[in-house]
């Protein structure tokens, strides 16, 4: 049963999905723990103008057209504001409540609704995938809720097919044409066996969610979640639909910014396919911990992740990324999709929620996030390297490298090195010097971003993307 798009009837196929990157967060299993100390009252002295100022400047600066930031403090409100334009043509401002995509943080909407599923008796995580879907090609593989939930089943994610994918991103698919996209692909490993974030997985776990229920995807969030916590902001993001305050989502240009490609929502689906806005956003989070979404024991299984075979560790639960931004705990999860960044980042030993929402593809919900965590933990700023070159240094990492999840084309430029995403701007790359016999870089407009080169004979073989506690790693192939 496809989504419930009140439009569905009068659409043959038309709209495209560019990509759902989940911007995720840094890693340590102790996020969850007692905070040593008993969270801020308050927040610090001049945090709210400093906040203010971090907003203006988001945008000021080109980083984004219009940026919601919410920064809350054992659950009350130090900043919710809006900045810049939500509607650039229209000159309609930014507030808390302008609707946003959110891309992958999607996901904990999808892990929460399994789980709640699973806490009614209507499935379990160690359900076969071909209880739901008996047709799906498993061979003799058993594919679990539980792997697809933590993206470990090693189905190929669609967004990593490059042209079968990208050709048709246009098009209003329903879910048998998005499972012939990837169902026969070759798996990436053995289920259970190894990490690949995969949106192919949370795409089946919205069909799980149908088939266990008997509504559309849309129908069940709305009516376990968003009506109940008051979540007003916060639905599907179809386009046809009047969404009341809903921002527009631009892209870089040549010449500046430009309106994003147009996106068909039947395809990032469960894996990256709502809106929400700031004060939302923060309600959820919210209520997710509190018990009011699923029960705590759902939430710590959300948030626990689990070893590898071979005691490789994961840093990926169910929807929810645990990890450390300069040795504090965090549980967080971002989204990309074209035209939109979003981060919702919980620090648990302050008790400090942060909220960024961006409507211009690049760094900047990242960033700012990052930002007014120093501001309200009293972090310094890091002073980053950028060791110099020599041109013969610099072309060993020229190339491209296949990573699935986003290719990467490394370039010079002058006597700068850059790095590529494929369909995404280019920046900067700064040396930091060898590090464990690897090359590593960071990227300058997030240099919380590590780019290291494996070497053989003097020249880059492979490239591994370490961001917000995930690593992605490619080949280079040319």
């Amino acid at each position: 049963m496809p989504p419930s798009n009140p439009d569905r009837r009068t659409l043959a196929g038309v709209p495209t999905l560019v990509l759902i990157l989940a911007l995720l967060a840094p890693g340590a299993l102790h996020a969850l723990q007692a905070p040593a100390q008993a969270p801020p009252q308050s927040p610090p002295q001049g945090a709210v103008q400093a906040l203010d100022s971090l907003g203006r400047a988001v945008v000021e600066s080109g980083r984004s057209v219009g940026l919601g930031l919410g920064v809350f403090l054992g659950g009350e409100p130090v900043l919710s504001a809006g900045f810049g334009w939500a509607d650039l043509e229209n000159d309609v401002s930014v507030t808390d409540s302008t609707v946003f995509r959110i891309g992958s943080v999607t996901k904990q909407f999808t892990a929460a609704a399994i789980l709640r599923l699973v806490e009614e008796g209507a499935l379990s995580l160690d359900d076969d995938l071909t209880r739901f879907l008996p047709e799906y090609p498993v061979g003799d593989r058993r594919i679990t809720l539980h792997q697809l939930l933590n993206h470990t089943s090693g189905i190929r994610s669609y967004t990593a097919l490059g042209a079968p994918w990208m050709s048709g991103i246009t098009l209003d698919r329903s879910h048998e044409e998005m499972l012939a996209l990837f169902q026969d692909e070759p798996f990436d490993f053995e289920p259970g066996e190894g990490f690949a974030y995969n949106n192919s997985g949370y795409y089946l776990l919205g069909i799980v969610i149908e088939k266990a229920t008997g509504r559309a995807y849309d129908e069940f969030l709305q009516e376990a979640f968003f009506e109940p916590l008051g979540l007003r902001d916060t639905s599907y993001c179809w386009e046809r639909p009047i969404l009341p305050r809903r921002a527009r989502g631009y892209q870089p240009g040549p010449d500046g910014v430009r309106n994003a490609d147009p996106l068909s929502m039947t395809q990032p689906y469960a894996a990256g396919a709502l809106c929400s806005s700031v004060r939302d956003l923060a309600a959820w989070d919210r209520a997710l911990r509190s018990g009011e979404v699923v029960s705590p024991d759902s939430y710590l299984r959300m948030t626990t992740p689990e070893g590898l075979p071979g005691g490789a560790p994961m840093q990926y639960g169910y929807g929810l990324v645990t990890g450390a931004f300069e040795g504090h705990p965090v549980v967080e999860h971002g989204g990309g999709i074209n035209g939109f960044n979003a981060l919702l980042t919980h620090y648990p030993e302050a008790d400090l929620t942060i909220v960024s929402l961006v409507n211009l593809n690049g760094p900047a919900a990242n960033q700012t996030a990052q930002e007014a965590a120093r501001i309200m933990l009293g972090i310094d700023s890091d002073e980053v390297a950028d060791l110099p070159l020599t041109a013969d240094e610099r072309a060993r990492y020229v190339g491209h490298y296949a990573i699935e999840i986003l290719p990467t084309t490394i370039f010079e430029e002058g006597e700068q090195l850059m790095a590529q995403g494929e369909g995404q701007p280019p920046f900067p790359l700064l040396f930091q010097g060898e590090v464990d016999g690897a090359h590593e870089f960071r990227a300058a407009v997030d240099p919380a971003i590590r780019f290291v080169f494996t070497l053989e004979e003097g020249r880059a073989v492979a490239l591994t993307v370490h961001q917000a506690g995930m690593q992605f790693r490619g080949v280079r192939e040319r």
